[in-house]
């Protein structure tokens, strides 16, 4: 107990210490606006003019919360009844006998069934939900093993952080 204590304390000063410049290398303007009938004092930083591509890329990063949403909410579904199943085994090995050992294994059949068929669904939502995924998964497995990969390999995406600029520069 007192090693974990010294660890999260060693994280949360390295986290401290961080972030610490943070709080130095931003410049904050207020600025006063009207909201909801009242004037607001708010940050000019924040308060940013509705421009085109700021548009885009807030589509962009909702999008890809609510399919990160999705895929947590499948994950959960078919994780959690192996987890209330793991729970009830180690309270019925440890403190008093509750669980029906066939029906638990039955259970765990069933929710071992799900967790195999969520992986397409995963795919699926990905394929669904993302532009970006759709176009690099076309790069690489249906105009790769067509083209065979003429320029060495470089595609328009890299396999790690996106898409690319005319330059070959990894845009993040």
């Amino acid at each position: 107990m007192p090693r974990v204590t010294k660890c999260l304390i060693y994280i949360g000063v390295a986290a401290f210490l961080h972030q610490l410049p943070r709080f130095f290398d931003r410049q904050f303007v207020p600025h006063v606006t009207v909201w909801r009938g009242h004037f607001e004092e708010v940050c000019r930083k924040l308060f940013k003019e509705n421009r085109k591509s700021e548009c885009k890329r807030l589509r962009d990063s909702n999008c890809t919360t609510l399919m990160l949403i999705v895929v947590v909410t499948v994950f959960l579904l078919v994780e959690i009844p192996v987890a209330v199943v793991t729970v009830l085994h180690i309270i019925s090995s440890t403190i008093v006998e509750i669980l029906d050992y066939h029906i638990a294994n039955t259970l765990i059949l069933i929710t071992n069934f799900f967790i195999i068929v969520s992986y397409p669904i995963n795919f699926a939502i990905y394929c669904g939900m993302s532009r970006q995924f759709r176009e690099t998964f076309k790069e690489l497995f249906i105009r790769g093993a067509v083209t065979g990969r003429k320029n060495g390999g470089s595609s328009r995406y890299s396999l790690v952080n996106g898409p690319r600029t005319c330059t070959n520069e990894t845009v993040l």
